[in-house]
């Protein structure tokens, strides 16, 4: 019967790979496939599975091999990421002395065997690095993978600069199987657009529309250009809310009727007509400033 070695090294050249390729490949040192084939070292399952991942080979094919698997178990990984971040990168799975487990994609789920002795496993990608503790008595481990943040403005931004915003969770053989990409919109807090405050919002259209017409007609206010910009700015805003079908995300929603009520107040300032023109823009503003933030702590 062949040994381990022979079958590595038989499954090597069937694929016509030189022991530097298989090397680069299963992220190892050309000494240990060398050691390897040689029979000289029997490989950890880690290090078979990086092999036969490599060579694109089930385990089973070195299932004479004298690995112990009495002394593993098996880590099952699934990574989803948002929006299109990272799909075409390879994150990195590590143990707790740092040596490489596997890497995995945007959309994979990988299967593999690690070690008893391994107690966490370390995610790094670029900035970002979580180290995820592993659970002592489970034979059978399921690691999901994901981005974790606040999915509005301006926090989008900020979190995605945390070192832990790519991390995992250790969940139960059904939480992976139900994990998808609906798990970012189960994060978010939704508002239907039945209950949003209608009458405010055609009041924000008509401040807003109101405001692009005079930004027209008073052709020598210096602040013209800006009154207009502000003014059309605010009416396109509030038409995106108008022409959301079922569910607004309740942050940006609540977010963006208080910033134009405060845009429609400084646009009010800008007008160069009557002191009462102004006087009726600012309370309509104020007005709408005020329902605006009153909806937002009802909600």
């Amino acid at each position: 019967m062949d040994s381990m070695g022979q079958k590595i090294k038989a499954a090597r050249l069937e694929k016509g790979f030189t022991q530097e390729i298989l090397a680069d490949l299963a992220v190892l040192s050309l000494r240990t496939i060398q050691r390897i084939e040689a029979d000289e070292n029997v490989p950890t399952a880690k290090t078979l599975h990086l092999i036969c991942k490599a060579l694109e080979v089930d385990v089973s094919l070195f299932s004479q091999a004298k690995v112990d698997f009495e002394k593993t178990r098996i880590l099952n990984i699934k990574l989803l990421l948002p929006y299109n971040w990272g799909h075409f990168r390879k994150i990195g799975i590590y143990d707790n002395d740092g040596t490489l487990i596997t890497k995995i994609m945007h959309g994979e789920t990988l299967q593999l065997p690690i070690d008893l002795s391994i107690k966490k496993v370390v995610v790094k990608l670029d900035i970002f690095r979580s180290e995820i503790e592993i659970p002592i008595d489970d034979k059978n481990l399921f690691l999901k993978l994901y981005m974790n943040f606040r999915d509005y403005f301006p926090f989008q931004y900020i979190d995605t600069l945390k070192r832990k915003c790519l991390t995992g969770k250790f969940v139960t053989a059904h939480e992976f199987e139900q994990f998808d990409l609906s798990f970012y919109q189960m994060s978010k807090e939704w508002i239907s657009k039945s209950k949003i405050d209608k009458p405010n919002l055609r009041l924000g259209l008509a401040l807003s529309a109101g405001l692009i017409v005079f930004s027209i007609v008073e052709q020598e206010n210096e602040y013209q250009d800006l009154l207009f910009f502000i003014s059309v700015v605010s009416f396109i805003s509030l038409l995106m809310i108008v022409n959301e079908k079922e569910k607004l995300l309740a942050f940006d929603y609540k977010n963006r009727m208080i910033a134009t009520g405060f845009a429609f107040l400084v646009a009010s300032l800008f007008l160069s007509s009557s002191f009462y023109i102004v006087l009726i823009f600012l309370i309509f503003s104020g007005v709408f400033l005020l329902k605006s933030i009153m909806e937002a702590e009802r909600n």
